[in-house]
């Protein structure tokens, strides 16, 4: 699988406003209003990282979640990370 150019990172993730690159990662932060509502969160994107076998580093305090994800096994970010990315995009969010 290719991974993306730095011109071709950012013009796709100019249509995730939630999401950026950090070290060659897409990382987003995802605030809620309890400590339930972030770990319900948590656990639909465990879901998700299982149903496509593509697991992120998650980060979860009180109430927030942060979601790294990359391809590993390239050393990048790839298509399927977008695929990742629009999947946890799709998840209700709970306020």
């Amino acid at each position: 699988m290719d991974t993306y150019s730095s011109e071709q990172l950012m013009r796709r993730l100019s249509r995730h406003p939630d999401w950026c690159c950090v070290n060659n990662t897409l990382q987003a932060l995802y605030s809620f209003a309890t400590y339930a509502d972030a770990l319900a969160f948590l656990n639909q994107v465990a879901h998700i990282a299982e149903a496509q076998n593509h697991h992120p580093d998650m980060l979860f305090t009180y109430n927030q979640v942060k979601v790294t994800i990359s391809s590993h096994d390239v050393s990048g970010i790839t298509e399927r990370d977008f695929r990742f990315i629009q999947a946890v995009e799709g998840i209700q969010k709970i306020d």
